[in-house]
């Protein structure tokens, strides 16, 4: 479960990194608004000047605050770091949550295992398992296909973080194997 909420954690961050470099650009261009607004009337510019400055302001905010709003919409929180939690909000957030597990099961393959003396909600989750599984078998194919991909990838020896890395007496040996070849061709050409 903990490599399910990390994936789910790495696909809500790169949902939210362009929407966080749009706040950052929204507040840079507000610190830079505050400051010629306040340079404006220092200067004491006309009041046109100083109201447009100040519209810029209320609108940046605005645009920041329906920023934030949106990132708050999705009403799911998970990080990379924090690979143990996983929330939900909102009215719908319990039903979130079993979609969740219900996807959890089916498409990544989780056990969905209940520890509990009641039969009848044992029994309810086994069969909600097996309709996950059911619903999501492409996906869970996929997820399989991709995961074998990687793990090839990662066995190959011909990638290179699999290639022995030379240590530093034979780095030191080659070197000096080369030095002495190109001493002796200097001296060939020396002699001819």
């Amino acid at each position: 479960m903990a490599a399910i909420i990390k994936e789910c954690g790495y696909k809500l961050e790169q949902w939210r990194k362009p929407i966080n470099r749009h706040l950052k650009r929204l507040e840079k261009q507000l610190d830079q608004t505050i400051k010629a607004k306040a340079i404006a009337k220092r200067a004491k510019k006309p009041e046109q000047d100083i109201n447009k400055l100040t519209a810029r302001i209320i609108r940046l905010e605005n645009q920041m605050k329906a920023s934030r709003d949106h990132i708050k919409s999705r009403e799911v929180y998970a990080h990379t770091r924090n690979i143990f939690c996983m929330s939900f909000d909102g009215e719908q957030a319990e039903t979130k949550a079993f979609d969740f597990l219900l996807w959890a099961a089916g498409a990544r393959g989780w056990s969905m295992t209940v520890r509990s003396d009641d039969a009848d909600s044992i029994n309810a989750y086994t069969q909600a398992g097996a309709v996950a599984r059911k619903a999501y078998a492409p996906q869970y194919q996929r997820h399989q296909e991709r995961r074998a991909y990687w793990q090839g990838m990662r066995n190959d020896p011909l990638a290179p973080h699999n290639r022995d890395v030379p240590t530093e007496q034979q780095l030191t040996s080659q070197l000096s194997a080369w030095m002495a070849e190109l001493e002796c061709y200097e001296q060939l050409q020396i002699a001819v």
